[in-house]
């Protein structure tokens, strides 16, 4: 594309859009599968990304946002995006000239493409999408509010200290042998470091161990199955890897705040809404640059 998109103008199909001191905010919806050619954006946004997944790419930098992260976009940068198997549902936060000004000083994120993914990155994705959905005057305080802490949690990630270079690899591993959990000490086989050495930087990078975040993955995968009604919630617990029903039950009310059935009936409620119901686990926060 030639020039740079507007102002709120995107390449999926937007939903709505709203202003908030200093920011503009567009929701938008991606056909499953969509490969969106080349383009750039006349203003820096970060994108949460609501449900779905998408790609984006620059050039080398190949950047994979999945549903509860949030996607920094720097103004003129051409990229190309494909996304996911299951569509993409997003809200993009456009900061506006005067406000970019005066972040200049104090705030860098915006200037590279990253991505941001965590617990207090995915707390933030909800609570915006909540209060954009508000219609009270209130909401548009607390949007621009809430802007503005995503841009100070990110800046303050992408100062923290790298993560080493094997634990890219070993998050790789766990993500796809969530039905078949590799063990400690396989895992840091397969990466190449001691196992107690593992175990210590896992836990210093993701605020948790290697089990908890194993259980996280299989939370995840039983939510997303909550969405099927013909499936039982003995038949979802038992594929997730739980004792019963009643083990899944404890432990996804831990994760996310309400019992498998509650939020089942929220989503069946709200289908095309993303409801305020994920409280990750205890992570620290990831930057991927």
């Amino acid at each position: 594309m030639d020039r740079p998109l507007d102002v709120g103008e995107y390449c999926g199909q937007s939903v709505r859009r709203r202003m908030a001191h200093g920011f503009v905010l567009t929701e938008n919806r991606f056909q499953a599968g969509m490969a969106i050619a080349p383009h750039r954006h006349r203003l820096a946004h970060f994108t949460c990304v609501l449900s779905g997944s998408f790609v984006e790419t620059y050039d080398s930098l190949r950047l994979e946002c999945p549903a509860g992260s949030v996607l920094i976009v720097p103004a003129g940068r051409d990229h190309t995006d494909e996304i996911g198997p299951d569509g993409a549902h997003t809200l993009s936060i456009e900061v506006g000239p005067k406000t970019r000004e005066r972040l200049r000083e104090s705030c860098a994120l915006l200037e590279e493409p990253a991505v941001l993914t965590g617990q207090a990155v995915s707390r933030l994705v909800d609570r915006l999408y909540n209060e954009f959905r508000a219609q009270d005057p209130a909401s548009l305080l607390m949007l621009s509010a809430l802007a503005y802490e995503v841009l100070a949690v990110g800046d303050r990630m992408v100062e923290r200290a790298k993560e080493p270079t094997w634990m890219p690899q070993a998050m790789k591993i766990l993500h796809q042998s969530v039905d078949q959990p590799v063990g400690l000490g396989a895992l840091a086989e397969r990466v190449g470091v001691h196992e107690a050495h593992l175990a210590r930087t896992f836990r210093r990078i993701n605020g948790c161990t290697v089990g908890d975040y194993v259980r996280f993955l299989r939370l995840e995968r039983a939510k997303a199955k909550l969405a099927d009604p013909g499936l039982s919630l003995s038949t979802i617990a038992l594929e997730a890897g739980f004792y019963d029903q009643a083990h899944f039950s404890r432990e996804f009310k831990k994760a996310f705040g309400m019992t498998p059935s509650a939020f089942r009936k929220t989503r069946n409620a709200h289908p095309n809404s993303y409801a305020d119901t994920s409280t990750p686990p205890s992570r620290n926060d990831t930057i991927a640059m």
